[in-house]
């Protein structure tokens, strides 16, 4: 990897200043997903049947289009801002003092999700927003959060993880894993659920009871074993406290939105709790590397 320092010289930024670029990419990336929510749930999803372009004449929504183009056209320009956070926090590794090859490599993944996501985001136009699609974004989406979390958490303490130290095998690992069992299931209970994003889109051929269920299922599992790692293995890092009330939020949350007919509005909050519960686990998972 080339060293901006030996081509620019004067050109460097500090420790701190850079762990505020990755705080912002950090930020951006949680907020698109629950913009990205909004527009599914607001049946916005097909507001710009194709893609690059809103329709087939124009790359932005014209007058006589509805308010739909509107939200799915500004959800796009607000992948712009993603992107530009990104490229900030990739450009400023490349000029950190001192250089640091392991953050200029996190921000290489983050480039790497959102080049993903932007193919996914045209595919997912392009089929008519089959379910497999959206819940493949959604999951593409978690990964770049946990990537920018990783990159946040070695910026502001300059650890050295490793591989080996990152899949030990330890119960907070555990942990992680059953969060992204509680994420996996939760898109596939929205896949069959009610808001599909647009008009005649095709709904998981699956029962909502059952996969809720499931859901529901791995969402005990995950809080069980949180109170195991508070009680058993004294685990009172303010990360696992922070995950705890979100978690007691989210089941609240979860169960009321469930018995109210899964509104719409209740959703979106659904999500972004969801977005702020794999961002706490995967700080209370680095956490236990130390």
């Amino acid at each position: 990897m080339i060293k901006f320092q030996s081509i620019f010289p004067r050109i460097n930024i500090s420790k701190k200043t850079y762990f505020y670029l990755t705080v912002i990419a950090c930020f951006f990336i949680a907020a698109i997903i629950v913009t990205g929510a909004a527009v599914r749930l607001t049946g916005s999803g097909l507001g710009c049947p194709t893609w690059p372009k809103c329709s087939s004449g124009s790359f932005t929504p014209t007058k006589a289009e509805s308010s739909h183009s509107l939200i799915e056209f500004g959800n796009r320009l607000f992948t712009g801002a993603v992107s530009a956070s990104v490229i900030l926090a990739i450009l400023g590794s490349l000029i950190l003092k001192p250089f640091n090859k392991r953050l200029t490599w996190l921000s290489v993944g983050l480039v790497i999700g959102i080049l993903i996501q932007i193919v996914l985001g045209g595919i997912t136009v392009l089929v008519k927003l089959h379910p497999l699609a959206v819940g493949s974004h959604m999951l593409v989406s978690m990964a770049i959060l946990s990537n920018a979390v990783i990159l946040c958490y070695c910026a502001k303490s300059r650890v050295d993880l490793s591989l080996k130290n990152l899949f030990k095998p330890t119960f907070n690992l555990l942990l992680f894993i059953v969060t992204n069992l509680v994420v996996v299931a939760g898109i596939v209970v929205t896949a069959a659920g009610p808001h599909a994003g647009g008009q005649d889109t095709v709904r998981l051929d699956a029962n909502i009871e059952t996969v809720a269920r499931i859901h529901s299922f791995f969402a005990w599992c995950f809080t069980i074993l949180m109170l195991f790692l508070y009680f058993k293995f004294k685990n009172h890092s303010w990360q696992l406290k922070s995950l705890f009330l979100i978690t007691l939020l989210q089941i609240a949350w979860g169960y009321s939105q469930y018995f109210n007919g899964i509104p719409a509005w209740m959703v979106i909050f659904h999500v972004f709790l969801a977005a702020m519960l794999y961002l706490f686990a995967t700080l209370n998972w680095l956490n236990s590397t130390k």
